[in-house]
């Protein structure tokens, strides 16, 4: 687990001159099931469960044909519609880090290739705030390329390019959005 230290760390080689860091934090870590995946279990579980039985049914049978074989890309697109998004999107989060200063918001993911969000303070579009009866949720920095990309969460290739930047699954998330709100205020 990293420390608040370390997180500044992160940060802190993207400030520019004269630049303050406000707040840094993280997503929630670990493995996260969102609400669209109570929809989507089922779906996947027929996704990897009819090559699986079509395969078993091949390899039992004493057919070996290679027939067997055509259904190994949808077993392994099963498998990591079930499991293994979960573990990206754990990783992901894991190496991704936030920060509002006095100037900018930053977002930065140092999985696989550093790639760092920046979003000037006073040229910021609306700012969402959605929070959760825990005190979780995210603040959402302008609206989605596409209306249902909040759907997807993490974990999926590619569905980060249809969403706006956010801070998703921040803790205290209200007074993140205080600090935002306040340093727009100020920046303007």
């Amino acid at each position: 687990m990293l420390t608040a230290a370390d997180i500044q760390h992160e940060l802190r080689r993207e400030l520019g001159p004269g630049e303050r860091l406000l707040w840094s934090g993280m997503p929630r870590q670990g493995v996260v099931f969102r609400a669209i995946d109570l929809f989507l279990f089922p779906f996947f579980l027929v996704w990897a469960g009819i090559p699986t039985l079509a395969a078993l049914g091949f390899l039992t049978s004493g057919k070996g044909t290679g027939m067997d074989l055509f259904f190994l890309p949808f077993l392994v697109i099963g498998a990591y519609m079930l499991v293994g998004r979960f573990f990206v999107d754990a990783r992901q989060r894991a190496r991704t880090f936030y920060g509002v200063t006095n100037q900018r918001i930053l977002i930065v993911v140092a999985w696989w290739k550093r790639r760092t969000t920046s979003l000037k303070l006073a040229l910021l579009p609306d700012v969402t705030l959605t929070e959760g009866r825990n005190g979780r949720g995210q603040i959402q920095f302008g609206p989605d390329r596409w209306a249902g990309a909040s759907w997807l969460g993490g974990g999926w290739p590619g569905s980060t390019q249809y969403m706006s930047p956010r801070f998703d699954l921040a803790e205290n998330v209200r007074a993140v959005y205080d600090i935002v709100i306040k340093a727009q205020r100020e920046a303007a």
